[in-house]
């Protein structure tokens, strides 16, 4: 499933400019960003190369002996975010691959065009494969759309180091069933779109792994198949690389239900490979893409798993597995900071804080001793270890705190204050910074957290409307908390709000995990009773005049929460939405879902249209025509169950729009018009 769509803003074309508070909305708009940026102007941004100096944002550093100021000469800051793992320039569009591989040694092409696989030699150009078509639905050398939408698998042609190899993918789409678009439909005359897409409980495209000998000219199928019992197995290979010896091949595995996932190795020679790591989860999900650091050695890294029931980081190696654990906390481990392997110490950061949000600096031994909490846990941080493990700069900041930067010495004692964040220009223009709040969910046990924003002129004698903005899908969430500024959207006379409910990451496998098998169920109930319970605790909030928006996954939790939810939510707005799990791709609704084969009453249960005789708010619907990731006829069936149950509603159309939200102005109006602010 997609993460969170943005907003499309417009030109204010609408009935919007029209409302009184429109001016101070404007207003808002222009002052906040400025003023947020006011409250910690300069930020601390690294070590210089020798450690003797922090470096700042604003061009100055200072001395650590010293504490004095002065200019700093052009560097890049020692122990600051390398910005791994990014995307860069030139990336292939959502859900597809690069066409080209290039060989490390520049001397071959290897190119993908017409479902085949040639290769740009010194000598011309050679065909490696030619049974591919669109007819036999067979291709190589790139993937089906669902493993570049939900595996993020951008790469479908891999180079061995000495540039000896090509291991490419080979897919049979042939069972797969079509889903059709009509696009250009701004034009004269439109065009059909046409892609293989597997929605859940249906065939799915199969995988096979295969490696080019460039000096033999041949090709050698790689075994990369999954072992299982499962009746309805078709499994996934993805995630392929070579490890740091260039020739080793790596690729995850799973089966369909994704509740084993298997790190293996396979020797190119022989085509052959091994499982290296096993996980399973009988009960849910496994992380099909855990976290893996190596060490210099090429040989070992770190590893991260929940076999404790949260995220921890073991130590592995390709020949032996998993060895011993690094981290036994019961809190999800967030990043490695630092790897010092002289030391043999890791620097880590932790959901370990006064609420699992307030993200703890920690160090630990590689061979588990000593792991010791370095932070202030009524606060988040984001740390920088200076090169030599002696000291670090830690960045602080909570909601309702704004950031602040301080030297500490490898035990967390204080060095160094290096910069402060100053609320005072902020609140003499009146603004209120986002607040935090924790309510109980839906069992009356667990505590559900979130923040909210209140307009300049708040009065608590008053009763203000509440729209919350959600995403609501498993694994999401806002994770890590840090200082937030106001909302321009409250100057409307609104309360805005965000709730990680059951479902949402940063808390362990039990709370992520109650969702499974009941998508639109558990997670919906979790937030309904937080903002009863929100509204309870709060009465300048209505708790008749509460809205829901979001996109894409947060589409449907909105349509779904308004017509399962009637008491609580009055209006929501709902882009680019799942309304049935029938609708999406396997390996997104399956993870959670399992097949509708399995779970019948699962899909049913969260299905919005079994519950649309029940509405008895305002609903707003907005898709794109050109939707080829959460289909048209999602919000179509939406409509038609509307239409029968004879319930009124608000449509926006995006002609030739993909994946998107509804844009910001049309949104507005809808809620205005519906909570009367």
């Amino acid at each position: 499933m997609p993460i969170l769509a943005p907003l499309l803003l417009a030109t204010f074309q609408s009935d919007l400019p029209k409302h009184p508070r429109y001016a101070a909305y404007v207003k808002a708009r222009q002052e906040i960003p400025t003023l947020d940026s006011k409250v910690n102007p300069t930020s601390a941004t690294g070590f210089s190369a020798d450690s003797k100096f922090v470096l700042l944002s604003n061009g100055k550093r200072i001395e650590i002996s010293t504490g004095a100021l002065s200019d700093t000469p052009k560097e890049t800051p020692a122990g600051a975010d390398p910005g791994l793992g990014r995307r860069g320039q030139g990336a292939p569009s959502r859900g597809r691959q690069f066409s080209t591989a290039a060989s490390p040694d520049g001397k071959y092409t290897a190119r993908y065009a017409n479902s085949n696989i040639s290769l740009d030699t010194p000598n011309g150009k050679v065909e490696i494969t030619k049974d591919g078509s669109a007819q036999t639905r067979i291709k190589y050398g790139t993937a089906s759309w669902v493993y570049g939408e939900e595996l993020n698998q951008n790469q479908a042609m891999w180079w061995s180091a000495d540039s000896k190899t090509l291991v490419y993918y080979r897919f049979d789409e042939s069972k797969v069933l079509d889903y059709f678009l009509t696009t250009k439909q701004n034009g004269v005359q439109n065009e059909l779109y046409t892609e293989a897409y597997p929605k859940a409980g249906t065939p799915n495209p199969t995988v096979q792994l295969w490696a080019y000998d460039v000096a033999k000219g041949a090709s050698k199928q790689v075994d990369a198949a999954f072992a299982s019992t499962d009746a309805d197995v078709a499994h996934y290979v993805y995630n392929v690389r070579f490890a740091p010896d260039g020739q080793t091949l790596l690729f995850n595995r799973t089966n369909r239900k994704q509740n084993v996932m298997e790190l293996c190795a396979s020797d190119l020679a022989s085509g052959k490979s091994r499982v290296v790591i096993q996980e399973s989860n009988p009960a849910g999900w496994v992380d099909n893409s855990p976290r893996m650091t190596w060490l210099k050695d090429g040989k070992r890294f770190l590893w991260v798993n929940e076999r404790n029931g949260f995220n921890n980081f073991w130590l592995g190696s390709l020949e032996k597995g998993l060895i011993s654990k690094v981290t036994d906390l019961k809190a999800e481990v967030d990043a490695i900071v630092k790897l010092d392997e002289e030391k043999q110490v890791l620097w880590y950061t932790a959901h370990d804080g006064d609420n699992p949000y307030l993200i703890q600096l920690h160090r630990v031994g590689l061979d588990g001793k000593g792991d010791v909490r370095l932070t202030d846990p009524s606060t988040s941080h984001n740390p920088i270890v200076s090169a030599d493990g002696s000291m670090f700069i830690d960045r602080a900041s909570r909601l309702g705190l704004p950031p602040s930067a301080i030297l500490r010495d490898e035990n967390g004692k204080v060095k160094i204050g290096l910069t402060k964040g100053d609320l005072s220009i902020y609140e003499d223009a009146g603004y209120r910074a986002a607040e935090r709040f924790s309510v109980m969910g839906a069992d009356g046990v667990t505590p559900v957290y979130g923040y909210l924003c209140k307009p300049r002129d708040f009065d608590p004698a008053k009763k203000y409307p509440m729209l919350l903005r959600v995403y609501g899908g498993p694994e999401s969430g806002s994770s890590r908390e840090a200082y937030r500024g106001a909302d321009p959207v409250c100057e409307l006379g609104f309360i805005t709000a965000w709730i990680d409910a059951k479902g949402t990451s940063g808390r362990g496998r039990d709370f992520t995990q109650a969702v499974y098998g009941k998508l639109g169920v558990v997670e919906v109930d979790d937030t309904a009773a937080a903002v009863t319970n929100l509204c309870k605790a709060n009465p300048w909030i209505d708790g008749t005049r509460v809205g829901v928006e979001g996109t894409s996954y947060g589409g449907y939790f909105s349509a779904i929460a308004l017509v399962r939810h009637p008491q609580v939510f009055a209006a929501a707005c709902a882009s680019s939405s799942v309304t049935s799990w029938l609708h999406y791709d396997t390996i997104y609704t399956e993870r959670y879902m399992d097949t509708p084969q399995n779970n019948p009453d699962g899909y049913k249960l969260g299905s919005a249209m079994e519950y649309v005789k029940d509405m008895t708010g305002k609903l707003c619907l907005f898709y794109g025509t050109a939707d080829d990731n959460v289909h048209p006829s999602n919000t179509h069936q939406m409509i038609a169950a509307l239409d029968r149950a004879n319930k009124p509603y608000r449509l926006y159309v995006g002609v030739d729009q993909g994946h998107a939200g509804l844009r910001q102005d049309r949104q507005l109006e809808f809620f205005i018009e519906a909570l009367k602010p």
